[in-house]
């Protein structure tokens, strides 16, 4: 920005207007870690005005576009439409996204240009994992299919902090970014067992014991456990970034385990009453931890979207297990004070 790259390159001037969408939106709704009056008059531009911009100036066609300001802008887009409630159009800009992927190889580290700096590749690195998580979480949430396993990635995890957000003594935040990807890795795989179970091409018969998903939540809780303390303490916000990133970590953390605990306890079949109420306990007082205003900063793209009513009580686990859950979504938004609150 400061070497007005925006004006002479505008593949990079979608991009920004992209990010300035996403922000814009999310300031729109509350999605803040301090006082709005901080901002001043900061949304005189809609979200909407800026996410039309940004739309207007990409390429017509994907296939030709090799820019990466491109693909971030794809992504930035997607994240925008959630944000907003538009399902079919998130869903649209993560399509071009992975075509431009697929079309020019660039889930391979191999494939991306020789001349790239080390920040060049971090910058990659984060946007290759952060819509591999975008893309299972929409396919949980709304039935979706997982674009790229992770089986089929060949991109290496971002290394460490570029922004000096991290000080001495602590780790870096990235660390705790990365154990989340590990979570959705875990969930991905889930996800896959659970819907091979209830499809009818399930040519192998394949089942899953108790046992099984009492070992996968065991290992889970053991790489938690080896987490650095500062990943599992939220704190007050202080509105000082290098401080807060570390407790929106731990709060991130907290909602993907919740939503891997439930996957998993779906993952077990014939499961009893009490073991429900059990689980969405763990669950609920799992979340009374964290501070309401980090739970605004993660929630506020999910609750209190026009079309939540078309969403799965628990993220499209099978219609025969859903039957005996709908009581929990009742439970959930008596419990979580953020269920209701839009202010």
């Amino acid at each position: 920005m400061a070497a007005e790259e925006h004006i002479r390159n505008r593949d990079f001037f979608c991009t920004i207007i992209a990010a300035c969408s996403l922000a814009s939106a999310r300031v729109s709704d509350g999605a803040l870690i301090f006082p709005r009056e901080r901002l001043g008059n900061s949304t005189a531009i809609t979200p909407e005005t800026l996410f039309e911009a940004a739309h207007d100036n990409l390429p017509s066609d994907f296939s030709h576009s090799q820019s990466f300001d491109t693909l971030r802008a794809c992504a930035l887009l997607a994240l925008a439409s959630l944000q907003d409630g538009k399902i079919k159009v998130m869903r649209m800009y993560i399509g071009y996204y992975f075509t431009m992927v697929t079309t020019w190889g660039w889930h391979e580290e191999s494939s991306w240009p020789a001349s790239l700096c080390k920040v060049e590749k971090e910058e990659r690195r984060r946007l290759y994992w952060s819509i591999y998580t975008l893309d299972v979480f929409t396919s949980i949430v709304w039935d979706g299919c997982v674009h790229f396993q992770e089986a089929h990635s060949r991109v290496e995890y971002p290394e460490g902090d570029q922004s000096g957000f991290s000080s001495a003594g602590n780790p870096d935040w990235i660390e705790g970014w990365n154990f989340t990807t590990d979570l959705y890795r875990i969930l991905e795989h889930v996800l896959c067992k659970l819907r091979t179970r209830h499809s009818r091409f399930n040519l192998f018969g394949d089942c899953h014991s108790s046992l099984e998903t009492h070992r996968l939540q065991e290992r889970v809780n053991s790489l938690h456990c080896g987490l650095h303390h500062r990943f599992k303490e939220f704190g007050l916000a202080t509105g000082v970034a290098e401080k807060d990133i570390y407790g929106f970590q731990a709060a991130n953390i907290q909602a993907t385990l919740a939503l891997l605990r439930m996957a998993l306890l779906s993952l077990e079949g014939d499961i009893g009453l009490d073991k429900k109420c059990s689980a969405v306990n763990e669950v609920l007082t799992a979340f009374h931890q964290v501070p309401k205003t980090f739970q605004r900063a993660i929630k506020t793209t999910i609750i209190g979207l026009p079309d939540s009513s078309k969403m799965s009580p628990l993220f499209q686990i099978p219609d025969d297990l859903l039957s005996d859950w709908d009581w929990s979504l009742n439970m959930y938004q008596s419990q979580f004070p953020y269920f209701d609150d839009q202010s």
